[in-house]
Formats: structure tokens, sequence, C-alpha cells
């Protein structure tokens, strides 16, 4: 690269790659000189047009003085610019950066920062909380921190790094008392401040101030963002920048005289506007002020001499979108962990290709990193596979698949092996091995039943039955296709509620399954003596998975969100009953009752995720009533149903089914164990209409546990090392499942889909707690990073 003019814009990239790329954009249609380093021989800059400006890669990933340096030598050497600027990527580098500055700034670096005590009063959340309460800008409530917290709570880091081990801290959202505890183990509690938990509308001010005294401004409302407060993945423009309380925000910065670029969060309750945080520095999002032509890229190239004008200004402005499919790709499979503001998931599906078409990476630069984090393979992958193959079993009768995940693969995998023609199809986190295995596969999300029947009508081979150990949005699909085919397993269309548990409550009161007294928001805003006698409540959302976000409140409590307008339309609340919880598997073949397996069902230290699964037959009798009384009122035929119920002394009460699917291929291995019943098989006899094997067994003394990640970070296992030591830990004979997506990656749990693994044994003596608290202590390895 030959660069003669004066300047030259150094970009380290690798990290906050998303706001990177949108600079470069910015950077090659202005003819702006540059050169990239990169993080690392990994990066994914070489997956973009850009890898030509790549001059030298970094040697370490952390921030390390020598290696920079020496990497900026190398940009010199190939170019003669006078002076290069140093863009302000990320927190960690600008951090670093200031700290050195003098160091930089003699190698002839400029640090377009203002001074290192100003970036750190306004990018520490505590000082800069302090600087807004003095200019009548609302914080959250605060706490002084105690085991009598209101929950949830935000516990913010008073300073960047940790006070002992100068470790980077993030803020932690502590939703429930496992929380508090994990917390506890984990950090230094001086080290943080408390917060109230802010719900509502999540906006984004966006900002550059001048150095010649104009303001640059624009603002966004965010939709929809990962878990635990991580990335945002979906936003739109708005006009919140021409408000009032833009202006306090506008007059606060230019007293301190600060300039540069900075976003500021703002949640909006009750018709109040709080500062969560600001970030003087280059944002995730960026791409939507560079569409929406307000480019705050070119006030800061301009700022610093690199153009001679700017055409900024309201007129130029319009409307547009954000999008990041690749984060939200990881959720795919479990949707209730993001997080909606003021937006839902019904409203993303009617919406989902207006806003893929202003997505970060699906455009011509940087297309491949789009296909990388969608497919998450190597190589490309034909996503329609109609390949029929030719076997000596193979049957003329055609067996559907909803869902081609690695969940499916062992369904797949039977079935191929009893000879029959798979047809599958599924979008997202789908299992190349099980697609290989297909007879025919194409690539439809499971919720879309529509485009998935049009598609099974018109293949050569008449579909003769449909299975799944999928949840959620499959499940509806695959009514659809029983029905739509009439298949001996179709559900009457009547028992069809999708996943709404206001509307299955409603259905297991019409039919008597339940005494559970339901209610929606709305109910309760406009009638509270509906639960007057009752004391203690469940709130949950009236579409999600996994226990995911289902709480305990006393009626006292309840008054208080009504009155707070703190219910959700999307909540639904319940009456909670005391008993015992169990989960249970039911085979029903000709109206006859083939399998009961009622599990008793232990929650996961004061929570609702699922803790240990374990036999009693001590209400058996009461549970069978139960049943037989459910396929009699339900009228049902051929069906397999997993459900959770309550039992009392006086009731058994349904909390919720699934019908049609096996309840989860973790939850069918155990059941399988247990009575020596192999529920795949008799699952594939059910649909196919053969006589399914009525069990005699009498369930085994064996528990089964579901271990999390309780440190916060992700963590790595050995699966030989865990089984050696658990059989010493829990005695011989242990069974360990790992979740086959994962989650040990991510470092957060919130839902039951983020077990690390399941251990079967027989040691009940050991309580599930004991369990986790033992694999956590002993087992897992916390990665760095």
């Amino acid at each position: 690269m030959n660069i003669i003019n004066r300047i030259c814009v150094l970009v380290f990239s690798g990290f906050n790659q998303r706001a990177v790329i949108a600079f470069l954009r910015t950077l090659k249609a202005n003819n702006i000189d540059y050169a990239i380093i990169a993080k690392s021989q990994e990066d994914d800059i070489f997956l973009t047009d850009y890898k030509e400006k790549v001059l030298a890669i970094r040697s370490s990933l952390s921030l390390n003085l020598e290696d920079l340096l020496s990497s900026i030598k190398m940009v010199k050497e190939q170019t003669q610019a006078e002076e290069y600027i140093i863009a302000p990527t990320t927190e960690a580098l600008n951090r670093f950066l200031l700290e050195k500055r003098e160091l930089f700034e003699k190698n002839g670096c400029v640090i377009p920062l203002v001074k290192k005590e100003l970036y750190e009063q306004i990018s520490d959340k505590y000082s800069f909380g302090k600087i807004c309460s003095k200019n009548n800008i609302l914080i959250p409530k605060e706490f002084k921190f105690s085991k009598n917290m209101i929950l949830p709570v935000v516990a913010k880091p008073k300073k960047y790094f940790s006070s002992t081990k100068r470790e980077i801290l993030s803020p932690i959202i502590i939703k429930h008392s496992i929380d508090f505890e994990l917390f506890c183990e984990n950090y230094n509690i001086e080290d943080f401040y408390y917060q109230e938990y802010v719900n509502g509308k999540s906006l984004y001010l966006l900002y550059y101030f001048h150095r010649n005294g104009m303001i640059y401004k624009l603002s966004q409302e965010n939709l929809i963002q990962q878990p635990d407060g991580k990335s945002m993945v979906a936003a739109i423009s708005s006009d919140f920048h021409n408000s009032s309380e833009s202006q306090k925000y506008e007059s606060l910065f230019k007293n301190i005289n600060f300039f540069g670029l900075v976003m500021v969060e703002v949640k909006q309750q009750n018709n109040k506007n709080y500062m969560i945080e600001a970030n003087p520095r280059f944002w995730g999002p960026s791409q939507l002020f560079v569409d929406a032509e307000m480019n705050f890229f070119e006030a800061f190239l301009h700022d610093f001499g690199l153009l001679k004008q700017i055409n900024i200004s309201e007129e130029s402005f319009h409307s547009t979108k954000y999008f990041w499919f690749g984060g939200m790709q990881k959720y795919l499979d479990a949707f209730e962990k993001l997080v909606f503001y003021n937006y839902d998931l019904n409203l993303l599906f009617n919406e989902f290709w207006i806003f893929l078409r202003n997505d970060i990476y699906l455009r011509e630069d940087t297309s491949n990193i789009f296909t990388k984090e969608v497919l998450n393979l190597q190589g490309e992958i034909n996503l329609e596979i109609a390949n029929q193959k030719n076997s000596i079993n193979k049957t003329d009768k055609l067996i559907v698949s909803v869902g081609a995940g690695c969940t499916q693969l062992p369904f797949i995998k039977a079935l191929k092996e009893r000879g029959y023609s798979v047809a599958a199809f599924g979008k997202g986190r789908n299992d190349l091995n099980a697609i290989k295995l297909c007879d025919y596969f194409k690539e439809i999300d499971t919720s879309n039943h529509e485009e998935a029947i049009k598609w099974l009508q018109g293949l050569p081979i008449e579909v003769s039955a449909a299975g799944s150990f999928a949840g959620g949005v499959a499940i509806k699909t695959l009514h659809e296709v029983s029905r739509t085919f009439n298949l001996p397993t179709s559900i009457p269309k009547l028992l069809s509620v999708d996943m709404n548990k206001f509307e299955q409550q409603k259905l297991y009161e019409k039919y008597q399954l339940t005494s559970i007294k339901t209610f929606s928001s709305d109910e309760l805003r406009n009638n509270q003596t509906l639960v007057k006698g009752i004391n203690k409540f469940i709130i949950k959302p009236s579409i999600g998975r996994g226990s995911a976000g289902v709480r305990k409140i006393n009626l006292i409590e309840l008054y208080q969100m009504i009155e707070n307008n703190n219910l959700s339309e999307k909540d639904i609340i319940q009456e909670l009953k005391e008993g015992e919880e169990y989960r249970m598997l039911i085979i029903v073949q000709n109206s006859e009752l083939k399998l009961l397996a009622p599990i008793k069902r232990q929650s996961f230290h004061e929570s609702f995720l699922l803790g240990r699964l374990s036999h009693k037959d001590d209400k058996i009798i009461q549970i069978k009533n139960y049943v037989n009384r459910m396929i009699k009122n339900l009228r049902l035929k051929d069906v397999i149903i997993k459900a959770d119920i309550i039992v009392s002394e006086e009731n058994v009460d349904m909390i919720e089914m699934d019908i049609g699917v096996g309840g989860g291929i973790y939850y069918k291995t155990y059941i399988s164990y247990l009575f020596d019943y192999d529920i795949q098989e008799e699952y594939i006899n059910l649909i196919t209409g053969k006589e399914v094997i009525k069990s005699q067994a009498k369930g085994k003394k064996m528990v089964m546990d579901y271990v999390y990640n309780l440190s916060g970070r992700p963590v790595t296992y050995d699966n030989d090392i865990c089984k050696e030591m658990l059989n010493n830990f829990l005695g011989k004979n242990i069974i360990l499942i790992p979740n086959l997506l994962h989650p040990e990656k991510r470092g957060s749990f919130g839902s039951n889909a983020d077990f690390i693994f399941c251990l079967i044994h027989e040691n009940d003596m050991m309580n599930n707690l004991e369990v986790n608290r033992y694999v956590n202590k002993e087992l897992f390895i916390k990665v760095k990073g």
C-alpha cells in the first residue's frame, strides 16, 4: 500500500467488529486512507472486502504495549503518512491508549479522545451517574447491598477494573436468590453499586460533539437485545434526540468540555426517563446512523482534518432500521432468552424480511461473515437435498420429521434403520448429519406450517406419519401436518392452542383438568377482586419456554405491581397451588393407556428451573385416575403427551402439556432407563400405526440431575474425567448426557435449556444443589476472556 496523504487512519479490528465495519464503509466511501491491524489470523476481517487493507497482525489478543507498537511500526514501514490517527473502536483499547498516551504520541499517533480523567468520568457508570444527578437527569433508584434487596436489581461496577485482580467488570442483573448467592461467591460486593432494574422502552441518544462547537445528534429505539444486557440485535431510528431530555445531555457534555462520539442509554418507565450508562466511543449498532445518512463518523473525520466538508443535517436524515441476524442466530431455539422492548415475536416474524434487508453483514462487502454466522458451518451446504437413496429394507412410506437439529438426529436415524423414507425441514440450528440421512430436506422454519405443508404435498411419496422431539412452535406445525395428511396421530384442532399459556389454561379448565385460577394482566387491572382469597401467585410470560421469566409473588406484591403499572400485557398471573410437581409422559393407543411415567420434578435451588427428576409411585393411583379421566374428556385416541401437573391431597391440576411430542431427548432418555422402555421405538410404533408395547415395569431407584454453570463465565469440562470423578462422588454407573447445544460457551443460564449436562444416578441422598456445587467447583474449568 502506498499512502501518500498526510494522515492515515489506523483501525484495530476483531473487537466491536460491527462498529469497525460501519467505520470502514465510511472510510471507503470518502476515499480516506487507512490501514487495518487485525487481532489474529482468525479475525473475521479476512472474510471481508477490506482484507487487502490489513498491514499487520497482532501477536497477542490482550493489549500489550510492545505488541501494539510493533504492529504500528509494521504499518509505518509500508506507508508514507506523516500522522496516524488511531480509531477509538473499543472501551479496552481507548483506556489503554489514554493510559499510554505519551508513548503513542511519541510514535507519531494521534489519540482522538478527551483527557483520561474526563473519559473515565463519563465511561465509569458510578461517576457519570453522579454527574447526571447534579444536572437534573434521573438515574435508577440505588439500594444499599443486603439480602433484603427487592429483586431484580442491577449490580453495576463502580470502576472499569476490579479493585483487587484488575479484571474488567460488567453490569450483572440479579434476578433471583440463586443469582444473589452466585454474585456473592464470585465478586467483591464493594466493587459494585446497586440499582433498581428499570423496565420499559429502551433508547440510545447518539452524539458527536465537534471541537468547533457543533453538535450532531440522532437517536434509536432498541427493540431486541441479547440476554444479560449484551448486544442490541434490532433497532429503529427515533426522534427522541429532538426532545427536551436530549437538551439536558447536550448542555451537560458542553459544560464539561467534552468532544467526540458518545452514546447514552436511556430507559423510559411510567413517562420518566432514566439514564442507564454512557459510552464515549464507537458503539455496536453504528450502521444505523450511517444508513440514516446522519454519519457521525464523517463528523469525526472532519473534526480531525480528514474531510474538508461534511453534509450532515436534519434534512439529510431518513428513518431506517438496524439488524444483526448473526447475533440473534444462537438463540433461534430459545427465543424467550432474547429481551424484547416494546416489541414481540409476532411483530418480528411479520417484519423479519424488512429487517433482514438492513442486516449489518448481509451486504456485498461482508457477505462471508453473514454466511459464517448464520450457517455456523465451514464451506458451502446445499440447503435443499432431495436425493432418493436406495436401501434393501426401504419401504414406500414417508415419515416427516418436524425439525432437523441435533435433538432430532436419533429419531431420524432410527427411522432410517427401520427402512423408512424421511423428509425433514428446519431452519437455523440444523444438524449436517441429520440432513445427510434424510431422503428429502428443505430449509423451512418449523414455525411455518403453511410452507412446510406446501413442500410436503409436492414430494413424490405420500406422507404416512409425522413426529418430533422438538417443542415450542414446532408442536403446532406437527399438529397442522398431521391434520392435513389425515395421519393416525392427528390432533383435533380445538386442542391446538399454540404456545399461549393463558389459552392453554382456559382449555384445561374447559375439560376439568385444572382448578388453578389463571388471570390475564388486563383482567386484574380492571377487577382486582378476582384474586380475593388467594395469597400466593406465579407470574409467567404468556408465551415462553423452559421456565424462563417465571417468578413467585404474594398478594401485596401483586397489588403493588398493578398499582405501579408493572404488569406486562404479556404476563399471566396464576394461583400458586401447594403440592408435589410431576412431569409425566403418557402414550395412548386406541384410547388405551400404554405408558404412564409420572416423574417427580424438583426445581433447581430457589428457582423454577428443572433441578432433579425422580420416580415416586405413592401417588400413582390418584395420577392414573386423573389421566384416564383426561383420556375420556379429551377423547384421546393415538397420542403421546408430556404434561406438568401439581398433585395435592385433594386435586391433580394441569400446569401445561405438549400434545404429540415426546418431551425432549434428555427426558426421554431418563424414562427409557427408568422403566426399561424404549420411548423412541414405541413413539415410532405409535405414529406409524404399529402396536405399542404396554409398560409393565416399575420405576427404578434412579434420579436425573440437571447441572448448570453457576460461575457466570464460560466454562469447559472433560467428559471422561467428569464420569470418573462423579463415579467416586455419587457412586458407580453414572450416566452423563451432555447438552447438545453446548451452553457452557455462554456463561449464563436463564431457562431449562441452559443446563450443561444431565446426570442419571442412584444416589438420592445427595441433593441437586450439592451435585451442582460439586461439579462447578471440581470439574468445570473457567474459560478466560
